[in-house]
């Protein structure tokens, strides 16, 4: 049976890797985890958001997916389809992106970080009217913090004017 603070622990081990920017090593880490429990959505999330921080966004796909087929909970599913969306908006694939961010934001219209990153793939499809009509929908019905993707969001936000 799987001692589950121990993974939690490794887990966050790993976590706190990426947020000193030790991608490598964070990756090595997630790796290594997967290893000791082949086939934990977690682990695979984990993992893939680990090459996605890196700048890795094409290692990070084939993760992404597995972690959502191997079932996650609720609000692990909705974190991960949020990050590949955003993983396939970088590698051009705006159709797909913007299919799930749909998704999400049917699912989860209050949800202002999902809604953000619809917008960012919108944007990419060559959708604008439909980003900033969302944005602002977004403004005028939803006021409020962005969830655990604000330093994400400033960072596209100034790549946009870049």
């Amino acid at each position: 049976m799987v001692d589950q603070q121990a993974l939690e622990a490794s887990l966050a081990a790993g976590d706190r890797l990426l947020d000193q920017e030790r991608y490598q090593e964070a990756i090595d880490h997630f790796i290594d985890l997967a290893h000791q429990h082949p086939g934990d959505p977690r682990v695979t999330l984990h993992l893939a958001g680990a090459y996605d921080s890196a700048g890795r966004e094409e290692e990070a796909v084939a993760p992404y997916r597995a972690a959502l087929a191997a079932g996650l909970d609720v609000d692990e599913r909705l974190r991960a389809r949020i990050q590949l969306a955003s993983t396939l908006r970088n590698l051009g694939q705006n159709q797909e992106a913007v299919e799930i961010l749909t998704a999400v934001c049917e699912e989860n219209p209050r949800h202002r970080a999902a809604r953000a990153f619809l917008a960012l793939a919108l944007t990419s499809a060559d959708r604008a009217p439909e980003a900033v009509s969302g944005l602002l929908d977004l403004l005028l019905t939803n006021p409020g913090p962005l969830e655990a993707y604000q330093r994400s969001l400033r960072w596209y936000a100034d790549d946009l004017l870049s």
